[in-house]
């Protein structure tokens, strides 16, 4: 991470240029400045169209990827620093949500189209605030929240999890998907720019789980679903942006940590500002994102049990951020946090064939890690001096 700092320092020229260049290379849709006005004041109607006319095949996720990329970075053209995370994240609502309700209408895969717009969109985020000198990672956290509103805005009742039904469930799957889109963008971005990647993955899943949280309050439904959800989708898009760069598994267990550290703090951020339950959502959001560390670990052929303890540590330090923010329970939250942890190694290891027991010790073991390390130093409690005892006292004289 330090060798990256120091080349972001060096090479800040030479990444503006390269982030323009992307962006230059990138607008290949036929897109009319009138299309762009609309998309710039929140027309979803011009979104589709824009996919319509393009012959954008909505099935095909890296078609869609470039597209929404492509749009994203068309609209936001004009943005400054100071107005770019605002303007992204209109943006990106209104081009994901777009390209969802796309698919959803014409009956294709509207979990795959959601995955593959919010990476497309939160990539081009993260090239389109180097471009203007905007920060990254408010930029990657502006767009996963924007797109994973957008999404699950316009999913409606498409039965996106493929069970016959169309539930809240479904709108859990289509966050799960955005969040892990939004994350394996940001990182990827990132990787390619040379900015460190782990800030970027944590304002992304940030991002993710203040949507979450958002919508679960707006439409009634269960907030820790929403959390645990997203978190488990940061966490495995982070994880997979790694693969696809060939990061070694030190580098994947950091971005795993801070994808897990950012979607608890806004978790319970989130939840104790709009009258949730925020020790629910810590507990959903370390049961989330172990349970995705776990998956993603076996599918990859990775170490589970450090997948297991990066995403717990990250789990423990956002949580601690998260209360003392939030002016909670410190102790009560940080046993909520190592119950939901233990929680999702348990449901990792039912899932993959792991070892159980060792995984859930490695939760409970990364959980305290994350917590001590990111507690506050206070100030040493006075100790009263212990009593002197200056030898046996002399017996009474005999009278």
């Amino acid at each position: 991470m330090k060798t990256q700092s120091l080349l972001l320092r060096l090479f800040v020229g030479l990444t503006m240029f390269l982030a323009s260049a992307a962006l230059l290379h990138a607008q290949t849709l036929e897109v009319s400045p009138s299309e762009i006005s609309a998309i710039q004041g929140g027309d979803r109607a011009a979104v589709k169209e824009v996919l319509r006319r393009n012959g954008v095949d909505l099935n095909d996720p890296q078609a869609v990827r470039q597209a929404v990329g492509s749009l994203v970075e068309s609209a936001s053209a004009g943005v400054d620093a100071a107005g770019a995370a605002q303007a992204l994240e209109a943006i990106s609502s209104t081009v994901v949500g777009g390209a969802v309700e796309a698919a959803a209408e014409t009956g294709g895969d509207v979990g795959s189209a959601a995955e593959a717009a919010s990476a497309g969109a939160t990539g081009s985020s993260v090239a389109v605030a180097l471009s203007v000198g905007a920060d990254p990672g408010e930029a990657a956290e502006a767009a996963s929240r924007g797109g994973t509103r957008g999404a699950s805005d316009s999913a409606g009742s498409a039965d996106v999890n493929g069970d016959g039904t169309a539930d809240s469930r479904d709108r859990d799957e289509v966050v799960s998907r955005t969040s892990r889109g939004s994350s394996e963008g940001a990182v990827e971005a990132s990787v390619r720019m040379g900015v460190d990647p782990s800030a970027v993955a944590e304002r992304s899943a940030a991002g993710s789980s203040r949507a979450a949280v958002e919508g679960a309050v707006a439409t009634g439904g269960p907030v820790g679903n929403a959390v645990r959800a997203a978190a488990r989708g940061s966490v495995q898009g982070a994880s997979r942006g790694a693969t696809a760069f060939g990061l070694n598994s030190a580098s994947r267990d950091q971005l795993i940590r801070s994808a897990s550290t950012g979607s608890s703090e806004s978790a319970i951020m989130s939840a104790a500002e709009l009258g949730a339950d925020a020790l629910e959502a810590s507990r959903a959001s370390s049961s989330g994102a172990v349970s995705g560390a776990v998956e993603e670990a076996a599918a990859a052929g990775q170490d589970a049990q450090a997948a297991v303890s990066a995403a717990a540590a990250g789990a423990g330090a956002g949580a601690t951020r998260g209360s003392e923010a939030a002016g909670l329970s410190a102790e009560e939250t940080a046993q909520a946090t190592e119950q939901g942890a233990v929680e999702g190694a348990e449901e990792g290891a039912a899932a993959t064939g792991e070892d159980a027991a060792s995984l859930a010790d490695a939760a409970a073991e990364g959980t305290f890690e994350g917590v001590m390390e990111s507690e506050p130093e206070s100030e040493p409690l006075p100790v009263d001096p212990p009593d002197v005892d200056d030898g046996p006292t002399d017996p009474p004289s005999p009278s």
